[in-house]
Formats: C-alpha cells, sequence, structure tokens
C-alpha cells in the first residue's frame, strides 16, 4: 500500500488516499483486484467500507486509490508502545461500525471471508473516530464452495480448519464468526495468535 493524493473530481480541492497497486499482474492478483473493485463499487458511500476514489493503469500495473486512514487497528492495538489492554468500549464500537458494513456485503452477497484487525481501518472524521472494513482481495460470493482455506490461518473459522472440512460452503456465520473473534480481542486485550488454534 502507498500514500498518494488525487484532485477530487474537476476541482482544485487535492484529497489524500492510498494506493493499492498490483505489481505483479499475474491472472491470480488480476482477479483478485477486479473483485476487489467490484465490491468496493457496490459499498460506494458506505460509512464503513473503505471508499473507492478511483481506479487508473499505470505502466501497466492496476492501481486503485482508497480512502487514507490513520492507522489499522492491529497498529492501534499493538504497535502504540504501550502494552494491549481490555477495551469492551473500544470492542463495542468496532463491533458496531464493522457489523454494519458485514450486514451491507451480505445483502450485495458478498462475504469478506478475512476479517481481522489489519482489515478494520481507523479513521478519523467530523464526528470522531469510525472504522472501517477494508482488504476485499478474500471476498466470496456468498454460497460459494471453498475447497481450501481461505484468508488468515488465526481467523478462519475453526469448523473449516478440522479434518474432512473442507469444501466448506461461505455463509453470513464465516464473518460474524471472525468479527466475533476480533471483538474478543479487542475487548479482552489478549493477541490471538497461531499458536492459540
Amino acid at each position: 500500500m502507498f500514500e498518494g493524493s488525487l484532485k477530487k473530481g474537476g476541482s482544485d480541492e487535492v484529497v489524500q488516499c492510498a494506493l493499492r497497486v498490483c505489481l505483479t499482474p499475474n491472472v491470480r492478483n488480476l482477479a483478485e483486484m477486479k473483485r476487489t473493485v467490484a465490491v468496493l463499487e457496490e459499498c460506494r458511500g458506505h460509512p464503513f467500507v473503505v471508499q473507492l476514489l478511483g481506479r487508473y493503469l499505470i505502466d501497466d500495473c492496476p492501481v486503485v486509490a482508497l480512502n487514507r486512514a490513520d492507522c489499522d487497528l492491529f497498529h492501534r492495538l499493538y504497535e502504540a508502545g504501550a502494552a494491549p489492554c481490555a477495551n469492551p468500549p473500544l470492542a463495542r464500537k468496532v463491533g458496531d461500525n464493522i457489523l454494519s458494513a458485514v450486514a451491507h456485503l451480505h445483502s450485495l452477497n458478498w462475504s469478506h471471508c478475512d476479517i481481522k484487525p489489519e482489515n478494520i481501518l481507523v479513521c478519523r472524521r467530523a464526528g470522531g473516530v469510525i472504522y472501517q472494513l477494508c482488504d476485499m482481495g478474500f471476498v466470496l460470493p456468498l454460497g460459494s464452495r471453498l475447497e481450501n482455506l481461505h484468508g488468515t490461518p488465526q481467523y478462519f473459522p475453526l469448523w473449516g480448519l478440522s479434518p474432512g472440512a473442507m469444501p466448506m460452503t461461505i455463509t453470513p456465520r464465516v464473518d460474524c464468526y471472525t468479527l466475533a473473534l476480533v471483538c474478543a480481542e479487542v475487548s479482552t486485550g489478549v493477541q490471538l495468535k497461531k499458536a492459540q488454534l
């Protein structure tokens, strides 16, 4: 992810943005980028989903411009220098914002499939801080059949990790489970690690 700036539609106003660049435009990466753009276009205007500001082709590499955030939730929780602490009010705010985003995705027949602190942006707005769901790279249509592990293992639903669980059908409970894990992590101050599986 890179930082950049764009001129806002026909005006001289410059907007800071995040740039996601597909540096290796192979078939898989291009399909992921195309799916990301399609989902973000469908979610345009939802306050708790990262916003697509534009898409470009620079030196044969696809680039998408997204709204800029202060940081992601992982960095807010663990990289600020202080030891993590339990924060139930923050867990509720994150849960409320991201549940709204997830419900919107589900209404469009999509499942995020990779909700984790690194994919939740912390954004300052005039009314305070909001949390936005980002990184639609693993998004799948609801009802899809998943043949192997998809997303981040420590946030993947446990029922999908058991022997013989694959193929697995993607349902809304996949996102609900992973969001519950994130909220538990924020609420208790205990970081979820691979070893805890």
